[in-house]
Order: C-alpha cells, then sequence, then structure tokens
C-alpha cells in the first residue's frame, strides 16, 4: 500500500487534489465509496469535503453538459488520464456513484478524527468495558464536577485519592499553606475539636491556635501530634 503526502500553502489546490483523489477511487469501482476513509480535524472542514465530492460526482455525471469549467477543462482530463476511463465512462460511474451514496449517506465516511475515535469506541465498547449507551460530555465544568465526587466518594476506601485530600480537609477546605504547618492539637480532648495552626510563641517556643480560649504552649524542639 502506497503512501502518498501532499503539502502546500493555503490556496494552493489541496482541497481539489483530494477531491480528485476521493473521486479517481470510487469511478473505478463505485461501491468503493463504503471502503474509503477521509478524515480530517473540524466539522467545517469535513462538509466542506462532502460537498465537494457530492458537486465533483453531479457535474462529471453531466459529461459534456456540464457548466462548471474546472470540472470539464481540468477534472476531467486528469481523471482520463489517471483511470484510464473515457469520459462517457465517467459520467456513467460518477451517475452510479452519486446515486449509491445519495441513498447510503450513512456510509460515506468523510468526517473528523473525533466522530472517527468515537465510532471506533463505540463498536468495542463491551471490550473497552464501557455501557454500549455512552454518551461524550463536553461541559467542561460538568466533567470536573463529577470527577470531583468521584473523587470524594473514594476516600476512606482507597489510600491514593486520600493523600491529597486529607490536608485540604484538615486546613477548612483551604489549601496547605506550605510555610506553615497546620496539625492537631493533642493537649484537648474535645469532641467538636478542629485542626489547629502551629506559630512561634515570644519566648521560642510553640503555640498551636486553637478554637479554646487558652492557647497551648508547646516547648521548642517537642512536635504537634
Amino acid at each position: 500500500m502506497s503512501f502518498t503526502t501532499y503539502q502546500s500553502s493555503a490556496g494552493s489546490g489541496k482541497t481539489f487534489t483530494l477531491v480528485k483523489e476521493y473521486v479517481k477511487i470510487i469511478l473505478l469501482e463505485p461501491s468503493d465509496f463504503r471502503h474509503v476513509l477521509a478524515i480530517t480535524f473540524t466539522n467545517k472542514a469535513a462538509n466542506e469535503m462532502k460537498e465537494r465530492v457530492l458537486k465533483a460526482l453531479e457535474q462529471l455525471s453531466k459529461g459534456d453538459h456540464s457548466e462548471d469549467q474546472m470540472v470539464r477543462g481540468t477534472l476531467v482530463p486528469l481523471l482520463m488520464a489517471e483511470t484510464g476511463l473515457t469520459s462517457h465512462e465517467i459520467s456513467l460511474n460518477a451517475t452510479k456513484a452519486l446515486e449509491m451514496i445519495l441513498h447510503n449517506y450513512a456510509d460515506f465516511a468523510i468526517g473528523t478524527i473525533d466522530s472517527f475515535s468515537h465510532k471506533l469506541i463505540r463498536t468495542f465498547a463491551h471490550d473497552f468495558g464501557l455501557p454500549v449507551n455512552f454518551n461524550v460530555e463536553l461541559d467542561a465544568d460538568e466533567l470536573l464536577s463529577t470527577a470531583v465526587d468521584l473523587l470524594l466518594d473514594r476516600v476512606g476506601d482507597d489510600d491514593a485519592p486520600e493523600k491529597p485530600v486529607r490536608p485540604f480537609a484538615e486546613n477548612g477546605g483551604h489549601p496547605a499553606d506550605h510555610d506553615e504547618k497546620y496539625q492537631h492539637c493533642s493537649h484537648h480532648s474535645h469532641a467538636n475539636h478542629r485542626p489547629a495552626r502551629e506559630r512561634k510563641s515570644p519566648d521560642g517556643g510553640r503555640q498551636c491556635d486553637h478554637a479554646q480560649p487558652d492557647s497551648c504552649e508547646i516547648p521548642a524542639g517537642l512536635s504537634l501530634v
């Protein structure tokens, strides 16, 4: 199988060349359009490619009566030279190909990379362990909210998500400050015990800012637990 790459600047005829190559394949055997895959990046480009192919086939099917000068003067001679078909044969096969595509439009495989990947995944959803009726969600906020909910559901059952979540939870819902340590004070055993912040005392020791009226003095060299 040969692989051909076309490189050129914008407006130099890449789309015309791709349409010609696509049409050339299906003119030799109109039913082969079901086995030709053309993929691009955007829906706009894919729709333009489809329109160009259908328009080319429509004009080719008219033969000498085509009103498109580009088709009569450029595309037909190129196709005759590269396929070995006569002008009449090109017209007949273009008519057959156009009719087959319009009656089996779902098999007209010109689309985006995303749509092609989605089709593959849906086809093998069972093998991937996915529900057959899965949907693709494009709402970033909804995805983030769902991911956070799933993460929180795993806390307590799985050590992996608990490590990043614990400091956040112990700090009252705020990210931990790397310059200050937030630890539990063991000097109080209240049921509503809350995290305390370690700070230096005037005499060089350390204190914890506790929710209770009295603060806990911790001698220097000892750690809060």
